[in-house]
């Protein structure tokens, strides 16, 4: 034992000279343990969270919703691509062919969510209602509902 705490005080002295800082093998196993656990973390995430971007045409990309959780088998839903004019349609109004409601929709940062389960807050009447159908990242970073956003 005392053999290995000469070896790990003979490295920590010999990093502390060379890189300047004291205790510096305490931060570069911090940082490694960050590192470990960042991928660790991010190893279990969908293989959707590429391509999530709006592209230049105004369409909207996603591959990922928020009611992943009700699915009963293993496969992911497809991407979905909207442009802007697509995605209004998913507002949460009456759907003009039935007295169905239609799904709501929002988008924030060129990413569609699928906001039914919160179809209270999103719907019509709801406190949100205007963020359904739209991409609402600016709205939101601006605290504001105007329409020119």
């Amino acid at each position: 034992k005392n053999e290995m705490l000469d070896v790990v005080n003979q490295l920590s002295n010999y990093l502390d000279n060379l890189i300047g800082i004291k205790g510096s093998l305490g931060y570069i196993c911090i940082i490694v343990a960050i590192m470990i656990g960042h991928k660790f973390v991010n190893s279990s995430s969908s293989p959707h969270n590429n391509n999530k971007n709006s592209n230049n045409n105004g369409v909207i990309n996603t591959g990922k919703t928020t009611d992943d959780s009700d699915s009963d088998d293993d496969e992911p839903d497809p991407p979905r691509n909207f442009t802007l004019r697509q995605l209004s349609y998913f507002d949460g109004q009456k759907d003009k062919d039935g007295e169905e409601d239609k799904p709501v929709y929002l988008s924030l940062g060129g990413t569609v969510f699928d906001v039914s389960g919160g179809y209270s807050f999103y719907g019509p009447g709801g406190p949100y209602e205007l963020f359904a159908g739209r991409e609402c990242g600016v709205s939101l970073a601006k605290m504001s509902f105007d329409e020119e956003y």
